[in-house]
């Protein structure tokens, strides 16, 4: 599954998190915040990303939190890879 997530109309860390929601069908009840993302990007119960997934992130430049963003990508895939629950990639374009 590619999923298309297009930060352009994104303005602050919320404006990204429920950008990602809606592309991924989060529960409703999720916290809105980075650890909430980490833990629906995290357990594939709680996304609709099914056994493998690449996030193609574009108009990423323009965020303040853009470290934080890659830092949790990377976590994200690294549990991934390391527990063997699904195959998650991600790739930046601009």
């Amino acid at each position: 599954m590619e999923v298309k997530i297009d930060l352009k109309n994104c303005k602050t860390k919320l404006d990204l998190l429920l950008e990602f929601e809606k592309k991924l069908t989060f529960p409703s009840w999720w916290g809105k915040n980075w650890d909430a993302l980490y833990d629906c990007l995290r357990d594939s119960n709680l996304n609709s990303m099914g056994k493998e997934c690449k996030l193609v992130i574009t108009n990423f430049k323009q965020l303040s939190d853009d470290k934080i963003l890659k830092a949790l990508l990377k976590d994200v895939e690294n549990y991934h890879s390391n527990h063997k629950t699904m195959k998650f990639s991600y790739l930046f374009l601009d």
